[in-house]
């Protein structure tokens, strides 16, 4: 009497993938003061909408992997992540032979490293689009960030040649006038 015989083989590839991408540009700041005043009322206008300011460069984290940074005029916002991949293969055979088992292990552990890759790329595809978003967003963010430090930077410079004597703000066009008795 035969008796049958079934072999399985399990295989599993863990990896650690480590996201860190970035993208920068630089900000138009017209310098209408010396460069330390300009970065000056960049960085006040920086901390009040959330960054942390250290050593001159200004940092805030979005949240989610997402980290902008604002130093000497430029922008960086970075993707950063740490995720940890395990894909699990199965393979089975009614021949339990040495050759089979070397085979099935050798099929197992190539589909484990193909599932892991794709997982991988799924996992930086996300990243970069994450990244994408977070550039537009801030992006619109910092042109509005910019238009405050020329506002406030044409201010000074206004009370410096003489009395201001009118100063008005469109919110909606973003017009400034000034009118300075010298």
């Amino acid at each position: 009497m035969s008796q049958a015989y079934r072999l399985r083989v399990s295989q599993t590839v863990e990896r650690v993938v480590v996201v860190d991408d970035a993208a920068s540009c630089e900000l138009e700041l017209l310098p209408l003061l010396s460069r330390e005043r300009m970065a000056a009322l960049l960085n006040e206008e920086l901390v009040r909408r959330g960054f942390e300011v250290e050593d001159g460069v200004a940092r805030r984290d979005d949240g989610d992997g997402i980290v902008v940074e604002v130093a000497e005029g430029r922008v960086t916002v970075r993707a950063e992540s740490e995720t940890l991949v395990t894909q699990r293969a199965r393979r089975h055979s009614s021949d339990d032979s040495d050759a089979m088992r070397e085979r099935l292990e050798a099929a197992a552990t190539r589909e484990a490293e193909a599932l892991a890759n794709n997982a991988e790329a799924r996992i930086r595809r996300q990243a970069a689009h994450a990244l994408e978003a977070a550039l537009r967003n801030v992006q619109s963010e910092l042109d509005r960030v910019v238009h405050r430090v020329t506002a406030n930077a044409l201010e000074e410079k206004a009370r410096a040649l003489g009395e201001i004597t009118e100063l008005s703000e469109d919110p909606e066009t973003g017009e400034l006038t000034i009118r300075v008795k010298l």
